[in-house]
Order: C-alpha cells, then sequence, then structure tokens
C-alpha cells in the first residue's frame, strides 16, 4: 500500500515528463502548437512525405542563411504552409523574390497536387541567428508549420555560400526588401 502510494503518482510525471518535447517555437507557429490532429488530419499528414534539401551557408558570418527544398502537397485536401521552424536558428521566414525585390511570403496555400518550389530567385527561406556551431556537411531538422496546426518534419543538407549552384543570397546589396 505505501508503495503504491507513492508509485503511481511518481509514473504519472514521469509519462507527462516524457510527452514534453523541449523544442523553442517562434511567436509566429507558437499559436499552431496547441492544434490538435484529427484522424483524418494525420492521415493527410502521412500521405504527404517529408520535404528535404539544402542550406546555404552566408558569405559573411552572422548574414542570414539561405533555405530551398521542393513540396509536393499529396493529401486529399488543401494545404496552407504558415511559417518553418528550424531548431538551429532563431527564426526562419519564407520569403519570395519577384524581379529585385523580395518580401516576406506569410503563407503559401497548396491544393491537392500542387508544389511548393522553395529555390534561388524565387521562394525562399531565410534562416536569421543560425548557430555558429553549423558546418558544411551537417544535416538539420526543420517543420513546415500547417494551418491547421500540424508539421512536417524534413532535412536539410548544409553547403557552403555559393555550392556550385547559380544564385546564393551571400550578395543581396541590390535586392529591395
Amino acid at each position: 500500500m505505501f508503495i503504491a502510494r507513492f508509485t503511481l503518482p511518481l509514473l504519472a510525471l514521469a509519462s507527462l515528463a516524457a510527452c514534453h518535447k523541449g523544442e523553442e517555437v517562434p511567436s509566429s507557429a507558437a499559436a499552431s502548437e496547441s492544434a490538435v490532429a484529427t484522424p483524418s488530419a494525420a492521415a493527410s499528414a502521412a500521405e504527404n512525405a517529408a520535404p528535404s534539401g539544402r542550406l546555404v551557408l552566408p558569405v559573411i558570418p552572422g548574414h542570414p542563411a539561405a533555405a530551398y527544398f521542393n513540396w509536393r502537397n499529396t493529401g486529399p485536401a488543401p494545404v496552407t504552409i504558415t511559417g518553418i521552424v528550424l531548431p538551429s536558428a532563431k527564426t526562419a521566414e519564407m520569403h519570395e523574390t519577384k524581379g529585385t525585390a523580395m518580401a516576406p511570403l506569410p503563407r503559401l496555400k497548396l491544393d491537392p497536387g500542387d508544389s511548393a518550389d522553395f529555390a534561388p530567385g524565387g521562394r525562399h527561406v531565410m534562416v536569421f541567428g543560425l548557430r555558429k556551431s553549423v558546418k558544411v556537411g551537417d544535416t538539420l531538422g526543420f517543420k513546415l508549420v500547417l494551418e491547421d496546426g500540424r508539421r512536417l518534419v524534413g532535412t536539410l543538407k548544409v553547403e557552403a555560400a555559393g555550392g556550385g549552384h547559380d544564385m546564393d543570397h551571400g550578395d543581396m546589396a541590390g535586392m529591395k526588401m
């Protein structure tokens, strides 16, 4: 009786502690953190494969990095991306470049079958306050935050500035923001 009286509350506390993830979430995504996925939403998330892409380090340390990936909505319903969580950075924001102007992209709706291309010269993710410990060759986890509160986990391979690609965000002197 004595053991049961103290063991059960300790087991309950241990169970609660195991559920805590300890993830830092930017304030823009905090509201969606409390949402609970319904069975149909969980099925839709399972149908949408996790994105993978690349993160290009800045030419000048301390400046923003850029992340690129492609993701396709393979689910049966429209999906709206409202944010990006990258635990290795202070914040990550979706942006879009049109001509010589770059602006934040607060949300991106994708109908079933639509793709979100995040590539140099178009939509991309600006990564601010990247940890100094991030190095070329690392693989970083990130999450796409969906309007309904779900999160799709993906990975980014870290590349050096330039990375052998046509454009990166190291030279943004001519950009209007």
